[in-house]
C-alpha cells in the first residue's frame, strides 16, 4: 500500500492524520512519564522519540498550552508514603 493510501484509510477511520495520531499518543506518554516518574524531560524525550528536550518541550506546549515542567508541578500523582512499622 502506498503511503498516500495508508494516509487516506487511515484518516477516514480515526479522523486525524497518522502523523498527528502519532504525536498525540508520544505526548500522552510524555504526560504520563512526568506525572508518574522523576524522569528527567532528556530521558523522557528519549523515551517517547524526541530527538531533544528542546523539540519535546515545544510540542508539549503546543499540544497542552503548558510546559513541561507546569505539567508536572500541577498533576503529580501523589506518592503514597508507608507508615512506620
Amino acid at each position: 500500500m502506498s503511503r498516500t493510501a495508508f494516509a487516506m484509510r487511515f484518516r477516514a477511520a480515526t479522523g486525524e492524520s497518522p502523523i498527528h495520531h502519532l504525536a498525540k499518543v508520544r505526548l500522552s506518554q510524555a504526560a504520563a512519564y512526568l506525572t508518574t516518574t522523576d524522569l528527567t524531560l532528556d530521558a523522557i524525550a528519549a523515551r517517547t522519540g524526541y530527538a531533544s528536550n528542546a523539540s519535546l518541550s515545544k510540542a508539549f506546549k503546543r499540544h497542552f498550552g503548558v510546559s513541561p515542567g507546569s505539567y508536572r508541578e500541577t498533576n503529580r500523582s501523589p506518592v503514597s508514603v508507608a507508615a512506620p512499622a
